[in-house]
């Protein structure tokens, strides 16, 4: 179970509210209570906290989100958190902020990547932080021989782990990508003729060229969600939309080679923990 908690009750209600307009932060809170009693000794495997972080990304504002996160004494330390930087959307956000360290493209990252590297702790929060893209990096396929081989970058198998149901009871691959061809309805069931056609050979057939030709295509995150609108794949929104992802590429080999160097302990540790 995926609880989304922003952090303290402050920043936490500025954003997630009800059809009132209230805070949902003291419910949330009590119900993330109520499921580690009852999971008890399972809670650390069947729990899992999800953060979006809003502007503007201060350390003052990201120290309020660890501390908040570590003060919870009643939570195990090993429950899953995760947390990502708010997608663009309709709601303007004016963010100032300059990330003077510089290390890492995203200020996110780079402030967790600092605290991570004072901890021995392989679940402390600042870790929790980052452990995905580390071990993304660890398991990466190594060769001694150039490996031909490029993946459909960072998407999903559709209709596998989720599905999204529009309100006329269309299927979408998930609920990040509203407009996109639909792959089936509640009437019919999948279409597998749609799916294979858009989410297989059109994007493979129109990313081939770039792909083939990219530093970081190995590593690449992007997914469905930033390549299509109604009409199908949109080469142009993807390539839009691959600085960033070779911007996140190169923090995540700087995040591992930090740890490397630096803290190599924590990071033998951290790649332990994943396999408990």
């Amino acid at each position: 179970i995926t609880c989304s908690i922003d952090g303290p009750k402050i920043i936490h209600d500025n954003f997630r509210v009800s059809t009132n307009n209230e805070g949902t932060f003291d419910k949330t809170i009590e119900g993330l209570h109520n499921l580690v009693d009852a999971f008890e000794k399972r809670a650390k495997r069947c729990l899992s906290i999800y953060t979006v972080i809003c502007p503007p990304y201060t350390d003052e504002r990201l120290q309020a989100i660890y501390d908040f996160f570590t003060g919870l004494e009643w939570l195990p330390k090993e429950v899953n958190c995760e947390n990502t930087k708010v997608k663009p959307g309709t709601y303007e956000i004016e963010d100032n902020t300059k990330n003077s360290n510089k290390l890492l493209s995203e200020p996110i990252k780079d402030f967790f990547l600092r605290k991570a590297l004072k901890t021995n702790d392989p679940f402390d929060y600042a870790v929790q932080a980052i452990r995905r893209i580390i071990i993304k990096v660890n398991n990466r396929r190594v060769s001694q021989i150039p490996d031909c081989i490029i993946s459909m970058n960072g998407c999903c198998i559709p209709g596998q782990k989720r599905i999204y149901i529009t309100t006329d009871g269309e299927f979408k691959v998930c609920e990040k990508i509203g407009y996109s061809p639909s792959i089936g309805n509640i009437e019919t069931g999948f279409n597998k003729g749609k799916l294979i056609k858009h989410y297989y050979y059109d994007y493979i057939e129109q990313s081939k060229n770039d792909c083939t030709h990219c530093w970081a295509s190995k590593l690449c995150p992007l997914c469905f969600s930033n390549c299509y609108d109604e009409n199908g794949f949109n080469l142009t929104t993807k390539k839009n939309n691959c600085t960033r992802a070779k911007n996140f590429v190169k923090d995540c080999l700087i995040i591992y080679h930090e740890l490397l160097e630096k803290n190599p302990e924590l990071l033998v540790d951290i790649i332990k923990s994943t396999d408990l």
